[in-house]
């Protein structure tokens, strides 16, 4: 028997909402996109490209822990803490470094690598639904060494890696100068990351779903969400210009998430990481995959436009303007690693990463009502995970038993 079809309410136009609301379409349901910015315009726009499935040891860990006051510490460090955002920032840091425990990270990593290992085959899925499969380039990526003092760390990290299923192996140096001749000399070899991808454009990803979602007959409401309510027909959307009804709605406004998730009892200790990037216009590589830095902490990655370079991991909130002289150590680095290449015209940009203190996003309903669904604070790993969390998405509208276990990821684990 088929099941009524929903009328559903998306919260946030970025990748993870877009995706979600491609699955929904396709199955049949009425979807809704409203967001004070234009598609992919916000966070989704300016990331790395990378598609991190790599990645599944959460930013929450004993090693993040013990060397955080040196990061604090260094004025070139990928992780900036301005005093004055010190007071604001500290509640969150207590339970970032009680999700540091041992026993916490490990079941951190268990639940991180559950959704990377099918991360790749559902952003594959979504984009032949869109009719866009060449957007997504499977060619590995770098992370790149200059201290021979890391290299013994790195093999190390090559070791645990490998023991977790993930595909990595070590180059030497003349190997890395082979695929990327353009790096300075001091490399010293790499870890060499071969199920990973990227892609050229980010913002084409947003594009194509959205080309999709308008064809298929989704509404789109540029407005600005002010609050979520229940109310007898289900949900009220209340926007800066009208009121939506929807049977269900999906929250996943990235970092603006929370005030609208607080408002309905769903209780989301958010915080922002702002990132930062520079982009070298029709700047051209000879390197045609992501490029990491062991040390320095920046990807550098080949867009269709030219090289994009993003780091920094800066707690600052939504409301600071963004500061300088982080764009200056993203294009110091740059220099040092490409010693041909000049920084020189690069645009700038920041975007607000929604983290969680035990870097896990929420996916899952909120409240035992099930109309609302939370689908944010997916940190640094918003592209990489858009699939998978869309099909989960899916999964929970349909009733069905979810493919991945969302125990780990429950919006009610802080309450």
């Amino acid at each position: 028997m088929n099941k009524h079809k929903q009328n559903i309410a998306i919260i946030g136009a970025g990748i993870i909402g877009l995706a979600c609301a491609v699955r929904l379409r396709k199955a049949g349901h009425s979807v809704t996109l409203i967001d004070k910015n234009e598609p992919g315009k916000g966070t989704s726009f300016g990331n790395a490209g990378h598609i991190a499935t790599e990645q599944i040891h959460p930013l929450a860990s004993p090693q993040t822990i013990a060397a955080l006051p040196k990061y604090l510490l260094d004025p070139t460090s990928p992780i900036k803490l301005p005093f004055r955002y010190l007071a604001q920032v500290t509640p969150w840091l207590l339970r970032f470094a009680y999700a540091s425990r041992p026993s916490q990270f490990k079941q951190g990593t268990a639940a991180l690598k559950s959704l990377q290992e099918r991360a790749m085959s559902d952003l594959e899925i979504l984009l032949e639904t869109t009719g866009h499969p060449e957007l997504l380039h499977q060619s590995g990526n770098l992370v790149v060494l200059e201290n021979p003092a890391n290299i013994q760390a790195a093999q190390k990290e090559i070791s645990t890696c490998t023991q977790q299923g993930i595909a990595v192996n070590w180059l030497s140096a003349s190997e890395v100068k082979a695929i990327a001749p353009s790096l300075n000399n001091n490399i010293v070899g790499a870890m060499h990351f071969t199920k990973t991808g990227h892609v050229t454009n980010p913002y084409s990803i947003c594009q194509a779903l959205e080309e999709y979602l308008r064809k298929a007959g989704a509404i789109f409401i540029n407005e600005e969400v002010l609050t979520l309510k229940h109310c007898l027909a289900g949900l009220e959307i209340i926007t800066n210009n009208q009121t939506i009804q929807a049977e269900k709605a999906i929250i996943s406004a990235g970092a603006f998430s929370k005030k609208i998730a607080n408002n309905i009892g769903i209780y989301a200790p958010l915080e922002t990481e702002r990132g930062y990037h520079i982009h070298l216009n029709n700047e051209a590589t000879d390197f045609h995959l992501p490029i990491a830095s062991y040390e320095r902490k920046i990807i550098m990655t080949p867009m269709s436009d030219g090289l994009r370079a993003t780091g920094i991991v800066e707690f600052g909130g939504l409301n600071m303007p963004p500061r300088d002289k982080n764009f200056a150590t993203i294009s110091n680095h740059v220099k040092d690693l490409l010693p041909n290449t000049s920084t020189h015209g690069a645009s700038t940009w920041m975007g607000y990463r929604p983290s969680l203190p035990d870097h896990l996003p929420f996916i899952g309903y909120g409240d035992d009502s099930e109309r609302v669904i939370c689908a944010f604070g997916h940190q640094h790993l918003g592209l990489t995970l858009c699939g998978v969390t869309a099909q989960l998405v899916e999964e929970l509208i349909a009733g069905q038993p979810t493919s991945v276990n969302l125990k780990p990821f429950a919006p009610s684990r802080f309450s």
